[in-house]
């Protein structure tokens, strides 16, 4: 009698287990950051879950992932461009920042005072954006980005994740930059 194949055997790849879960119709995959994350109204309910022991939530009450997520894009955008009094339009007027092992601050000052800050070292930085993962259900999103601090001696790129938090109106709550930025001789915790 011949046994069925073990997942993760010869051949098996983390990459081949996730292909038979890609929507087949150019849809992106999102992937739930928690295991109460609800899908997005266009992809159906979600099956009831007995152990679930969070308060149901209806479809209907959830935002769109795309709109987290374009919010994000946006932000990225008005940042790289010359339009930077406009950041401000993004974030909630008492936002957390955290920039690498800083301490948390908030408000619009500590925005202002981290970007005067990497100026110092940088004379342009560049997001390069490469992928956002989205929590409807929680308000939250994750951003994989490389930035690339150009500076006279030449461009110093280092990969990044940002974590946002959203309030009702779209507004950022909370926007933790987690950067190694050694490199370029900074110490963030003193920010």
């Amino acid at each position: 009698m011949a046994l069925p194949p073990v997942r993760g055997g010869a051949g098996h790849t983390a990459r081949a287990a996730r292909a038979d879960r890609r929507p087949r119709d150019g849809r992106t995959l999102v992937r739930p950051l928690s295991p109460w994350a609800r899908p997005c109204a266009t992809t159906g309910p979600r099956p009831a879950r007995s152990t679930d022991s969070r308060p149901s939530t209806t479809e209907t009450d959830l935002m769109p992932h795309t709109e987290l997520k374009r919010v994000v894009e946006r932000l990225y955008a008005t940042l790289d461009s010359a339009d930077r009094p406009s950041v401000g339009r993004f974030f909630h007027p008492d936002v957390e920042v955290r920039f690498g092992n800083s301490a948390a601050a908030h408000g619009p000052q500590a925005l202002l005072r981290i970007g005067g800050r990497l100026r110092r070292f940088a004379t342009e930085l560049v997001h390069d954006l490469r992928q956002v993962f989205v929590d409807v259900e929680a308000r939250t999103a994750i951003a994989e980005i490389d930035m690339t601090y150009r500076q006279a001696s030449g461009d110093l790129r280092v990969p990044a994740t940002s974590v946002f938090r959203f309030d009702d109106d779209l507004l950022i709550t909370h926007y933790h930059v987690y950067i190694d930025v050694s490199a370029l001789g900074v110490d963030t915790a003193t920010w």
